[in-house]
């Protein structure tokens, strides 16, 4: 491991441990269902490309209104900036 790795991985281990709201994502985002049960849904999300974001794991059973498919791409927000409390707004054309 190269010097400049070693310090973002450092920066980015404060950062999650000291402030985890800076850490958060402050936006709604794209995501593609990866699994679909009655209720809920598994997603993946994406980066601004629309390739799996590797940073983040993917996140299951996420309640929804509607109805999605696997492959579907759909916006997610977070309650309050908390990873752990995701919500699917609707689906992206």
């Amino acid at each position: 491991m190269d010097l400049y790795n070693l310090i973002v991985r450092t920066i980015r281990k404060f950062l999650k441990e000291k402030h985890p709201d800076l850490y958060s994502i402050h936006y709604p985002v794209k995501a593609v269902v990866t699994k679909s049960y009655e209720v809920f849904v598994d997603i993946r999300l994406l980066d601004k490309y629309g390739k799996a974001n590797d940073e983040y794991p993917e996140i299951p059973k996420v309640k929804v209104r509607n109805s999605y498919m696997v492959g579907d791409v759909v916006r997610v927000g977070f309650y309050y900036n908390d990873l752990g409390m995701p919500y699917v707004d609707g689906k992206v054309d």
